[in-house]
């Protein structure tokens, strides 16, 4: 039996390894395999070009195992890598400092959610080459380049490299146009994160990751703890001053001539250099001003220009409900989510039930509901970003992540305890998600076709509307998604009533306002690759922690999304959950079976008082 072994010995710390021919050879001839776990994916890469990515279940499935795998692979080409990325979502902290427009120090720090793209292993591989550069001392550095990669990629070299970029790309500049007493202020926060977000996702790009949030902190002790944990040594923040004099006068690294020359000229006088350094620096930083105030312009441009459009979709929206406003009778409030806001009812008072709707629907789903129980209960509904009346960019990210994050931001703003999840579709990932970062906060559970957990079972339909081409196509063009769950996710009900339906249709009327529609798809999580398979697992990890809470699952039996498998993982995780199936009823179970709904969720709520 082959010896298993894990690729790297802090995981922690440790997010990519390269293994050489000489390196993989091993592998076959001293009986060993490598531990490949879910989220982490194998990269081969062949004389510069990648030629395979694999995935954990893949590679469990080849035949002859992982040795024999890697032998059939080393055979031809002058250079052969394999390449082990970690893509499960990450946090790194960065200093945030720099002198306001009154020549006040402020500092903070920075956390910044963030991934590895798999996708783009030879941009990660080119970061590795360039961490095998020699840096001798002296006042004026000298660069060694060493002929290969290093092997390892940690979180403390991401780190230090994002924290020199958004030093000098995002913080020092955004700082330098407010007065210290504007520090403090959310518009201000908002701002910075928003110009972090355009200007780090760019650089990352570039070095082969991908940036999912960016959460600004402007504590002063925060900073000073942070800068007191990562203080660098003396000859350490020699080279870094020292980079960043070559950054500020040239812009890049130090190759081109005239900077060639002017390391002879330091040389025969360094006296004479640090003085036409100095000129040289003061011009460099002019230039540096101006290309930075050119790009923020066009930022806060881009951002002003997609702000009015999110607005002007959600009264699209709006504008239609004259259709279908006896149906909603609520009064529509906004949660500030800077720069977008995210559309929510808050009716009754008592015991809070929280409805979490999924795609393509929207707090509408609910409206039954909502009218039952608001005069016992507090019913909270809202509409994820890019659904409903909340509003819908263009360039965001829609991913699991962030709807969590953007409901538990909700949930702290309006002080929500003991907590009735009610959940649906996207709606049960979104609302266990946020189970699972706050359990202490959740009191009862009810389930209508839904997932929490991964699966690979999806319809052909849903799967058409993955392809790239084909699903815009599809779903922002024709709209087919939201009419085909209108079409084929009700079983009872043969035809909505006009009203009813146009209700559902009313916040999906155009191209841009089915951007959400199209996003949720593409994050379905069928594979490692996709940003939401990590997020997935983890809820899925700690389901069972709810087991001993009151649940009710109420199923509708044809469903040609969550049929019957998923019911029956539910009933393995929660065997003492209460289950009402509905054999003649679809998807939309809330629709299609509302008396019955209506009736258990009395019986359930009467049976299971909160205390």
């Amino acid at each position: 039996m082959a010896q298993m072994e894990k690729w790297r010995e802090d995981p922690e710390e440790e997010l990519v390894k390269i293994f050489n021919r000489s390196e993989l050879s091993t592998f076959w001839t001293t009986n060993i395999d490598l531990i490949i776990g879910p989220g982490e994916t194998l990269v081969w890469i062949r004389d510069g070009k990648i030629e395979d990515i694999v995935t954990q279940a893949r590679l469990n499935n080849v035949a002859g195992g992982f040795r024999n795998w890697i032998a059939s692979k080393s055979s031809g080409g002058k250079e052969i890598k394999m390449m082990i990325i970690d893509n499960k979502p990450f946090e790194i902290v960065i200093g945030a400092d720099g002198h306001t427009k009154d020549d006040i120090e402020q500092s903070g720090i920075a956390k910044l959610t963030m991934r590895l793209n798999h996708e783009q292993a030879n941009r990660l591989a080119g970061v590795l080459k360039e961490k095998a550069i020699k840096v001798t001392k002296g006042f004026f550095r000298k660069r060694e380049v060493i002929t290969g990669y290093e092997t390892k990629l940690t979180r403390t070299d991401i780190e230090q490299m994002l924290a020199a970029e958004a030093r000098a790309k995002v913080f020092g500049p955004v700082i330098k146009n407010f007065e210290s007493a504007d520090f403090g202020s959310r518009q201000l926060v908002g701002k910075v994160e928003s110009a972090a977000q355009i200007e780090m996702r760019k650089t990352m790009e570039l070095w082969g990751m991908s940036l999912e949030n960016v959460y600004v902190d402007w504590n002063r002790n925060a900073y000073q703890d942070w800068k007191a944990e990562r203080a660098p040594s003396l000859w350490e923040e020699k080279a870094r001053r020292e980079w960043e004099v070559d950054e500020s006068v040239h812009g890049e690294k130090v190759t081109d001539i005239r900077a060639d020359a002017a390391r002879e000229r330091r040389k025969k006088d360094s006296q004479q250099d640090v003085s036409e350094l100095s000129e040289l620096m003061k011009m460099k930083e002019q230039m540096n001003q101006q290309k930075m105030e050119r790009k923020r312009s066009a930022a806060d441009s881009e951002l002003e220009l997609e702000k009015v459009k999110a607005q002007a979709q959600v009264e699209s929206a709006k504008h239609n409900l004259d259709s279908y406003k006896d149906l909603y009778p609520f009064t529509s409030r906004y949660f500030d989510l800077s720069p977008y806001k995210l559309h929510y009812i808050d009716e009754g008072e008592g015991e809070t039930l929280l409805f979490l709707h999924g795609n393509p629907t929207w707090s509408f789903y609910y409206r039954s509901l909502i009218i039952r129980f608001r005069s016992n209960y507090r019913c909270i509904a809202p509409d994820h970003i890019g659904c409903g009346f909340s509003e819908k960019p263009q360039c965001y990210n829609y991913t699991l992540s962030t709807h969590i994050g953007n409901l538990e931001k909700l949930v702290n703003y309006l002080g929500l305890k003991k907590i009735t999840l009610v959940m649906h579709d996207w709606g049960g990932a979104i609302g266990m998600g946020l189970a699972v970062r706050k359990p202490e906060l959740i009191k009862r559970l009810v389930i209508f076709n839904t997932a929490s957990f991964l699966s690979f079972d999806i319809p052909l339909r849903i799967g058409l509307c993955r392809i790239p081409l084909l699903g815009t196509i599809a779903i922002r063009y024709l709209n087919l998604f939201v009419k085909g769950v209108l079409e084929f996710g009700l079983k009872r009900r043969k035809v909505l009533p006009q009203n009813v339906r146009a209700g559902y249709l009313a916040p999906y009327d155009t191209y841009d306002n089915r951007i959400a529609n199209l996003k949720f798809v593409q994050d379905i999580p069928l594979e490692s690759s996709v940003p939401s398979y990590s997020v997935m697992l983890q809820v899925e990890k700690n389901l069972e922690q709810f087991s001993d809470l009151p649940i009710l699952i109420i199923w509708g039996s044809k469903d040609f999304c969550f049929n019957n498998n998923f019911l029956k993982k539910w009933r393995e995780i929660y065997p003492n959950a209460q289950v009402h199936e509905l054999s003649n009823a679809g998807h939309l179970v809330v629709e299609d079976a509302t008396d019955e709904v209506i009736l258990w969720m009395e019986e359930f709520f009467k049976k299971n008082t909160i205390v």
